[in-house]
């Protein structure tokens, strides 16, 4: 059985490394036009977000894999919350209600960034999810195993001042 505790959250923010903007620059996608204005996303990246679900939700839990599947790799990114359970990889497009927006991993004391990408065995994690908004109820998915349902509480978050 999995513990989880679910909370609604504010979309958590891309963090773009130095390293990842220097890239771009190289690569001549530099985030300025020459009359200084910052540049806007193209439509493509426009029409993303746009599909993106709006409501958010952290989700802390261990994840231990079947000791049937002793000595393989598994990645928290791969999870996906679909309205149901399901029992193939072709019921999922429909059946889709939410991804993997952040990975966290606890690292003993606290939980930090998912460097690792790929586990062995158990992890505990912080996953947040991006919801499609009035979503109540959800199955969490690794592939098309089905690894728990979550009933999410109303999407509201208290913003502290």
């Amino acid at each position: 059985m999995i513990q989880l505790l679910i909370t609604p959250v504010l979309k958590p923010i891309e963090n773009v490394s130095d390293e990842e903007e220097a890239e771009d620059e190289e690569d001549g996608h530099s985030s300025q036009h020459e009359d200084g204005e910052g540049e806007e996303e193209d439509d493509e990246e426009d029409e993303d977000e746009d599909e993106k679900p709006g409501e958010y939700f952290a989700v802390e839990m261990t994840i231990e894999p079947d000791k049937k599947v002793e000595g393989r790799v598994w990645e928290p990114g791969e999870f996906i919350l679909a309205s149901e359970q399901i029992k193939s990889l072709g019921d999922l497009e429909e059946k889709e209600v939410g991804s993997v927006e952040e990975v966290l991993v606890w690292n003993g004391s606290e939980f930090g960034p998912d460097e690792e990408a790929k586990y062995p065995g158990a992890q505990r994690l912080k996953v947040t999810f991006a919801v499609k908004p009035g979503t109540t109820k959800a199955w969490l998915h690794y592939y098309s195993e089905s690894l728990a349902s979550l009933d999410l509480p109303r999407w509201q978050v208290s913003i502290k001042t």
